[in-house]
C-alpha cells in the first residue's frame, strides 16, 4: 500500500475539479 501515491491522485482528482468548476 504506497500512500504517498495515493494521496497524490486525490490531489490531482481535487484539482481537476477545482479547474472544472473555475471554469463553468
Amino acid at each position: 500500500m504506497d500512500l504517498a501515491n495515493e494521496f497524490n491522485m486525490n490531489i490531482t482528482l481535487i484539482e481537476q475539479i477545482i479547474s472544472a468548476l473555475l471554469k463553468s
